[in-house]
C-alpha cells in the first residue's frame, strides 16, 4: 500500500471516529435532556488521570440501585466539595448517562472524552 493510501485511510479513520464521537455526545446530552430524572448524588472523591485531567466521582440511586458517576475536570480543591450532596440528572432508560451539577465548581469540568460512559 502506497503512502498516499496510508494517509488517506489513516484521514478516513480520524474523521469516523471524531464523528462518531460527536454523536455519542449528542445522543447522551438529547438523553438527559428529554428523560432525565433530577436526583441528588454524593460527592466521593477526585482521581488524578493525566497532568491536566481529573476524575470527579459521585455515587446516586437510580431506583434503588447504587449508581457512581464521573465527570472529567481540571483540578480544584476538592475538600471543598467532598462528601456534599449536589443534583444528579441521570437517564431513565439508561442511568449510566449522568451527570452532576456541582455550583461554582462547573466551570472546572471539561467536555466528556469520546467513548466515555
Amino acid at each position: 500500500m502506497s503512502r498516499k493510501n496510508q494517509k488517506i485511510i489513516a484521514g478516513l479513520l480520524l474523521v469516523l471516529l471524531v464523528s462518531f464521537g460527536l454523536y455519542k455526545n449528542i445522543y447522551d446530552h438529547n438523553k438527559l435532556t428529554k428523560n432525565g430524572i433530577i436526583t441528588n448524588g454524593k460527592v466521593i472523591k477526585l482521581k488524578y488521570v493525566n497532568k491536566s485531567t481529573y476524575d470527579l466521582i459521585f455515587e446516586f440511586y437510580a431506583d434503588s440501585v447504587k449508581i457512581q458517576g464521573n465527570v472529567f475536570t481540571s483540578y480544584f480543591e476538592i475538600k471543598n466539595i467532598k462528601g456534599k450532596i449536589y443534583k444528579v440528572t441521570y437517564s431513565k432508560e439508561s442511568p449510566e448517562i449522568n451527570d452532576i451539577d456541582i455550583g461554582e465548581y462547573n466551570s472546572y469540568k471539561k467536555h466528556r472524552p469520546f467513548f466515555s460512559n
